[in-house]
């Protein structure tokens, strides 16, 4: 289906997404820390990027405006992952496609992941909330 970068620092919840994306047919790359991210998007231009807001060295928002800000990483849509109350309006300023509340259920993830890849957003607009 498509190749997603998947940045969390917990490596439990890590594998755990992961294997849901590879079972509904993604590939996946996976960093730790914002700044691994930012730098692995930056090399694999992945389809869609899932982050995690509470990230070592660079948080998730903050490695989110600075891929928006990135020439070759701007159109690629983030779904920002978070187990705090993360007001949608943060997550939209930093460029988020898409807001998802933890514990996220495996096929809330893999439709919204599904979803940007069938049609990825111009430009960011309001991202959905779960939970």
């Amino acid at each position: 289906m498509g190749r997603v970068l998947l940045v969390d620092v917990n490596p439990d919840e890590r594998h755990i997404y992961s294997v849901v994306l590879q079972f509904h047919g993604h590939d996946v790359d996976e960093a730790e820390d914002g700044a691994s991210g930012v730098e692995l998007a930056r090399a694999t231009l992945p389809d869609v990027i899932v982050m995690d807001v509470e990230l070592p060295v660079i948080n998730g928002l903050l490695a989110a405006e600075v891929l928006r800000n990135g020439t070759a990483t701007a159109h690629i849509p983030i779904v920002c992952i978070t187990g705090y109350d993360l007001e949608r309006s943060r997550a939209l300023a930093a460029g988020c496609s898409a807001l998802l509340r933890k514990p996220i259920a495996p096929r809330l993830l893999a439709d919204t992941v599904h979803s940007l890849i069938a049609s990825p957003p111009a430009a960011p607009g309001p991202p959905p909330v779960s939970g």
